[in-house]
């Protein structure tokens, strides 16, 4: 299958920070290497594109779109499910990233076919084998209209993937963080261990803290 992987832009009506920052869409390159030998992955970086997403989705004609984001991207993420659609109603659209994991209702719309809302890593290349019709849609991959319970998900699965930087290589020069150049990201947990009340970050992993073994890291 082609997969297109989108990181949408940020609204014009935001501050953004890709004046002091902008790193790599590492969850994309996470989620491309979960999949199959035969699938086609392609990462495009709409904060660094200039096209429109109608470019991209005609150039490479999905058979998935993936698309990630933050609060601040929730208009763009329903933008570019809606766009796919209507340049192929066979294109099946998949939501994943922080925001939905949290706040599922507010990517619960027709143009997005599944939102993955836990275990991405695991989650996204099952969902890949059941539209193959390989599988049975994973517990964490969630349709329109169909309401999340968190008692009846599956238990966090902290699996990692080596992240396929090969996919945004020709984006590298342009990612800095502040003074550094060709900047690359890596993570080291999952979570966080402090009990902050005002911090996201915990809602995430519901207090869940887990730290990925040093030789993992450092490989």
């Amino acid at each position: 299958m082609k997969i297109l992987f989108l990181r949408p832009g940020p609204a014009p009506e935001t501050i953004g920070l890709q004046h002091v920052m902008l790193v790599e869409p590492l969850e994309l390159e996470i989620l491309a290497a979960t999949c199959g030998p035969d699938d086609d992955p392609v990462i495009v970086d709409m904060i660094l594109e200039k096209r429109p997403v109608g470019y991209f989705l005609r150039k490479h004609r999905p058979d998935v779109v993936a698309v990630t984001g933050y609060i601040t991207n929730v208009p763009e993420i329903i933008e570019y499910c809606s766009a796919a659609k209507r340049l192929g109603p066979r294109t099946v659209t998949v939501v994943g990233g922080v925001h939905v994991e949290v706040v599922p209702g507010d990517l619960d719309h027709l143009a997005i076919d599944y939102r993955i809302v836990r275990n991405g890593a695991t989650a996204f290349p099952k969902l890949l084998a059941h539209l193959r019709g390989e599988a049975p849609r994973p517990a964490e991959a969630f349709g329109p209209t169909e309401l999340v319970d968190d008692a009846h998900l599956p238990a966090f699965d902290f699996a990692y993937p080596m992240p396929r930087r090969d996919l945004t290589a020709k984006y590298r020069r342009r990612y800095f963080y502040i003074f550094h150049e060709k900047v690359a990201l890596i993570k080291t947990a999952f979570g966080c261990p402090y009990k902050c009340n005002f911090c996201f970050c915990r809602m995430v992993t519901r207090d869940t803290f887990r730290e990925r073994p040093v030789d993992d890291v450092l490989d």
